[in-house]
């Protein structure tokens, strides 16, 4: 008898001590969490820091809510001042009774950058591991350029000028840190305003200009939780490779296929589309477009996409078969009449249904892709021009008209380069497609 009272006893305690254990752990964990990713040590530093600021008047949880909103901050050591090196913050913004709280949960020494693969692995792991939630969502600040590899928009090749058919692999140097690429100057035009040109930060090796930058696979593979969504605030994101190589690691991406102003999304009212209630990624999308459609000249210049990542796969296998059918079209598309969301002699991309629209297919077949994209696009818009003086303007190699908005930029091949194609061939775009044999 005694020994059966002592097994009950033992099995109540147990009970209660995984009760107890259970909630400590509902206690500690969160609805929600935002995370604001700035990797801002580059041109871009003091807009970002603007943007931090803006962040602050909006939407700012109370310490004690089941939401949290964190900041990944890098800065540069001044405007275009990159020494010496900087650290970067983990930081949590929430308001108390004296207004917002920016409190430093940790320190990254100066040496490392945000868009090194390691580094960022480590930080959201660390966001992770403290701020334990089933709903996670990162807004990704920075330079940008796609799918492109490391260090290539700048550098393809010595002479910019030179035919798709001598592109090259960017020049290296065996003595640069690892995960390093020589900092080449993006080109500016007076008088314009910046671009948002995945990550780039920009350090000194001696008295060689370094940049670390992340390939888009690597970026994708340094995620250590799934993400309702990824909002970029970035360059050239919104290409097709992008969001199928994101397929497993999110549910919605919200991005650009061409290039984005200096001065980025709404973010006075981000957090609140994205997490005082439920997370409304349309509306922060709708926000950043009307921010630029509302303006006039060179600044009504802006492109925006939603897309679910979990409808991707009717796409792919769409064009797979299109990619088949009409492959030699492809290869003799003339690049000058398709739609462009690049400048300068950045020719990497292209419209994606304007492609195939070029390459031939037919009315029936345009039908069905447009099914297709408008089935995992749940938003896409569009300004008439990008960097062009006024909606008449010819296209130049400093802006363009957009005629044809898909919501997808793509690479084109027969504009492209035998090195690029070799590194395409590694996307898992490509791997479902064979947009490149």
């Amino acid at each position: 008898m005694k020994g059966r009272l002592l097994f009950v006893l033992l099995i109540s305690l147990l009970f209660v001590s995984c009760g107890d254990r259970l909630c400590r752990d509902k206690k500690n964990r969160y609805d929600r969490v935002m995370i604001l990713y700035s990797a801002g040590c580059n041109s871009l530093s003091g807009d970002l820091e603007d943007n931090i600021e803006e962040l602050k008047t909006g939407f700012v949880p109370a310490k004690k809510d089941k939401r949290a909103l964190v900041v990944v901050s890098h800065l540069a050591n001044g405007y275009l001042s990159y020494r010496p090196e900087t650290e970067s913050y983990v930081i949590r913004l929430y308001k108390d009774k004296t207004g917002v709280v920016a409190d430093t949960l940790k320190t990254i020494p100066a040496g490392k950058f945000l868009t090194q693969p390691s580094v960022m692995k480590e930080t959201l792991q660390y966001v992770k591991d403290n701020f334990k939630s089933d709903h996670y969502g990162m807004v990704f600040s920075s330079h940008a350029t796609g799918w492109l590899p490391e260090g290539y928009y700048n550098n393809p090749v010595s002479n910019p000028s030179a035919s798709s058919a001598t592109m090259q692999a960017p020049r290296r140097s065996l003595d640069l840190p690892e995960g390093s690429v020589l900092y080449y100057e993006p080109e500016h035009v007076p008088g314009m305003p910046l671009t948002k040109s995945i990550g780039q930060e920009d350090t000194y090796s001696g008295d060689t200009k370094i940049s670390y930058e992340m390939k888009q696979t690597d970026f994708v593979a340094n995620i250590p939780m799934h993400l309702d969504y990824i909002v970029f605030d970035a360059c050239l994101m919104g290409c097709i490779e992008t969001a199928y190589e994101l397929r497993g690691v999110c549910d919605k991406v919200a991005f650009s296929p061409a290039e984005v102003l200096q001065y980025g999304f709404q973010y006075k009212t981000l957090a609140s589309h994205l997490l005082e209630g439920e997370p409304d990624v349309y509306k922060a999308c709708k926000d950043f477009f009307d921010k630029y459609d509302k303006q006039t000249g060179v600044m009504r210049s802006a492109t925006i996409t939603l897309v679910d990542c979990t409808k991707l796969d009717k796409v792919a296998s769409l064009c797979k078969d299109y990619f088949s059918r009409y492959r030699s079209q492809i290869a003799a598309v003339n690049p000058s009449k398709v739609q462009r969301y690049f400048r300068s002699y950045h020719h990497w991309f292209y419209d994606l249904e304007d492609i195939l629209i070029k390459a031939g297919i037919t009315d029936s077949e345009k039908n069905i892709l447009e099914q297709a994209l408008d089935q995992c696009i749940l938003y896409k818009a569009a300004t008439p021009t990008f960097l062009l003086p006024s909606a008449t303007s010819v296209g130049t190699n400093d802006g363009f008209r957009i005629d044809v908005y898909s919501g997808f930029s793509m690479y084109l091949p027969c504009n492209g380069s035998a090195y690029l194609d070799e590194f395409y061939k590694t996307l898992a775009w490509n791997k479902a497609t064979g947009l490149v044999q």
